[in-house]
């Protein structure tokens, strides 16, 4: 019986262990997957539309909903790799943005300590960040122009190179 126990418990943090680390991505996209695996792992109420390419950036546009927040999401890709997911609040009320930082607060904890853009104290909008090590994203909220709301990898993805 002892036996059977630390064999299950061996299992459930094998279990655990392996499916954490497949978290470092944001919901249905995987970092460094190609726009193709996107449109393939993407829900149909996505609505995924070709974006713009900027400065060797491609976007892919779409829509994401969570809770009672809908977003125009965009996805950006360098050299046909997924680098960052941005959404931006639908509605873009200051009202609505603070709305956003108490739900993220409530999710991920108070934003980083010492994070901030040109002095934040003496800004007039958000600017957060912070770090989900264990799915291994950044999430910065940005309130400049729109509410928009950024996830990265904390190691961005690299191809191999020689040198430094």
């Amino acid at each position: 019986m002892r036996q059977t126990l630390e064999r299950l418990t061996i299992a459930a943090l094998s279990v655990t262990l392996t499916t954490s680390s497949a978290k470092a991505d944001w919901q249905y996209t995987k970092w460094g997957m190609t726009v193709q695996e996107l449109v393939s792992a993407s829900p149909s109420e996505s609505n995924l539309r070709n974006g713009s390419t900027n400065s060797n950036v491609l976007t892919v546009i779409g829509e994401y909903s969570a809770e009672k927040f809908a977003f125009k999401s965009r996805f950006e890709f360098s050299e046909n790799s997924l680098v960052a997911v941005r959404l931006t609040l639908s509605d873009g009320s200051m009202k609505a943005c603070s709305q956003l930082q108490d739900a993220l607060e409530a999710i991920y904890g108070r934003s980083e300590e010492g994070f901030t853009m040109y002095g934040e104290s003496l800004l007039p909008f958000p600017y957060k960040r912070w770090r989900e090590e264990d799915a291994g994203n950044i999430i910065t909220l940005i309130g400049i122009d729109d509410c928009d709301l950024l996830y990265k990898p904390i190691r961005p993805t690299r191809k191999k190179t020689k040198g430094l």
